[in-house]
């Protein structure tokens, strides 16, 4: 099925299930998509901002062009989906332990796509990322924790202020631009003689 120029009120899509659905132009911003199942479903140009996860599903969905800053995804299952084009700024991504409301749990993320997506001060935290392509992204003052980022692409982006705590980098790829970007936000100079 196919929603255009919606805006969802309150509760309104609370505990649905959506396959194969294509959303455009359509508006989810604060709402509570609790209990929601999305799978096989693109979101063009949507607004996600600052939706209430809770025991929410998104698998093998696509996000071209659509808001998704300042979401929690502790609550949410995710699988195969594509953020590429999107603007994902100061999100979390982690998983919490079943019950729990802060012990963490590994989050795996390697079936996900990050390319060309603007993720200034986001972080994740215990996520697998090994192999993720971040290429052309603004990871400016993004924060990744206890991550596995082994042949992560960081080709094309932008890495100031970015911090890896305590992440396995081994063979992630940077270009010339990322490395001396990463490099002054960490106080390094360049020494041209």
């Amino acid at each position: 099925m196919k929603y255009k120029n919606k805006s969802y009120g309150k509760d309104e899509i609370g505990g649905g299930s959506f396959e194969d659905d294509v959303f455009e132009h359509c508006r989810f911003s604060g709402q509570d998509l609790n209990f929601v199942s999305f799978s096989r479903c693109k979101f063009n140009t949507c607004d996600l901002s600052g939706c209430i996860f809770n025991i929410t599903s998104f698998s093998e969905c696509v996000f071209p062009g659509s808001k998704l800053s300042n979401l929690d995804f502790s609550g949410v299952s995710l699988k195969s989906c594509d953020f590429s084009e999107s603007l994902m700024k100061n999100c979390i991504f982690q998983k919490l332990k079943n019950g729990s409301k802060s012990v963490k749990a590994k989050l795996d993320l390697r079936t996900c796509y990050f390319e060309n997506v603007r993720m200034e001060s986001s972080i994740f935290v215990l996520s697998n990322l090994e192999k993720v392509n971040f290429s052309g992204s603004d990871l400016s003052g993004v924060v990744f924790e206890m991550c596995d980022l082994r042949k992560a692409d960081f080709r094309g982006s932008r890495l100031d202020g970015i911090n890896f705590s305590d992440c396995k980098l081994e063979g992630a790829i940077l270009d010339i631009q990322g490395f001396l970007s990463y490099g002054k936000s960490k106080g390094f100079t360049l020494d041209s003689s």
